[in-house]
């Protein structure tokens, strides 16, 4: 029998420990304290994920990424960012809270409005941000009533015996469940599942209709390569731009985040228009623009942000964009936990 080399003997350790913290603190304190105090749990996850060897490698990219003396805090909020989540989705699940507890509000240009009120379809791309917020973007106003919404998600694994297919299933099941009770006219379209191109791109093609997307996604083989936050490089597909270009519908991008004190923020920006239907190469400018407005957004944002932000490129906060970072020294490039994993 082969023998787990040390990475996966950390990983299994640490996934573990994830496990029992959502299961057996976050989950009974979402469901008998205050939200307050299972929040300040839930930020103590996070701290205590931060200064883990692996949070030591991500507060040090961080570092880089955001300037010196704000890796620390940024981390923190990172590690907890999934905890957070976890215990707000669980007290609108059981019924602790209700949708009214938090104060929704948008930063939306008029060409956006008129769009989601026109009756026609569009493609709302949005990326790996805070999860509560989510709820707020399928419900109205965000969405009229009316639309009948199409979303994107990942397959949901099986909990499996393993700590982190269990800890996916618990915290990504819960969010697929507030999806599903936020609107009667939903769809949740399971990413390369048989025909769900078809179907979506079908219902893009009448009134009142509209798919959300994560545009951010990494693939592993996609055909657009390009720097994205603060990484250098990281590869992603075309399928938002490429069903915007079949179904002749126009994009617009969203970045949700939510904060500690009951408010949740839906930033949109203007509508992208489709090119024309036979222009394949427009892809990758469509692509490019969303992803432009999506790494704008995790700059201004990163405590939001669910994925690896990365140290390789700074972020100019006067500017508001992303530059080319210093090289990190040998000594970094060897520390424990260097390359931060999906929180």
């Amino acid at each position: 029998m082969r023998r787990p080399g040390v990475h996966e003997v950390r990983t299994l350790a640490g996934e573990s420990v994830r496990l029992a913290m959502v299961r057996g603190l976050l989950r009974p304190a979402a469901d008998r304290l205050s939200l307050r105090a299972a929040l300040r749990l839930a930020d103590l996850a996070g701290t205590l994920s931060a200064a883990t060897p692996h949070g030591r490698g991500v507060r040090r990219e961080l570092d880089r990424g955001f300037g010196p003396g704000e890796g620390g805090r940024i981390a923190r909020a990172h590690f907890a960012l999934p905890y957070r989540d976890f215990v707000a989705l669980r007290r609108l699940v059981t019924g602790r809270d209700h949708a009214e507890a938090w104060r929704m509000t948008e930063d939306v240009p008029d060409a956006t409005v008129a769009l989601r009120e026109s009756g026609a379809p569009f493609i709302v791309a949005t990326g790996h941000f805070a999860r509560l917020p989510f709820y707020y973007l399928y419900a109205p106003p965000a969405i009229p009533e009316r639309v009948h919404v199409s979303a994107m998600v990942a397959p949901l694994p099986p909990p499996g015996r393993h700590p982190e297919t269990r800890r996916i299933h618990l915290q990504f099941g819960q969010s697929l469940t507030v999806l599903k009770a936020t609107r009667a006219n939903i769809d949740l379209v399971v990413i390369r599942e048989c025909g769900s191109v078809a179907g979506l791109l079908g219902n893009l093609r009448q009134e009142w209709q509209a798919a959300v997307i994560a545009a951010d996604a990494p693939a592993w083989d996609g055909p657009l390569t390009r720097p994205f936050a603060g990484r250098r490089s990281r590869r992603f597909a075309l399928g938002c731009a490429h069903l915007a270009r079949l179904a002749q519908c126009p994009v617009v991008v969203c970045a949700p985040s939510w904060d500690g004190d009951g408010r949740v923020l839906l930033e949109w920006g203007e509508p992208i228009p489709p090119p024309a239907r036979r222009d394949r190469l427009a892809d990758t400018d469509v692509t490019n623009a969303i992803l432009d407005q999506l790494e704008t957004a995790v700059g201004r944002r990163p405590d939001q942000y669910l994925l690896p932000i990365g140290g390789d490129r700074r972020w100019d906060q006067a500017a508001g964009r992303w530059r080319d970072a210093e090289p990190a020294t040998e000594s970094e490039r060897a520390a424990p936990g260097h390359a931060a994993p999906a929180a």
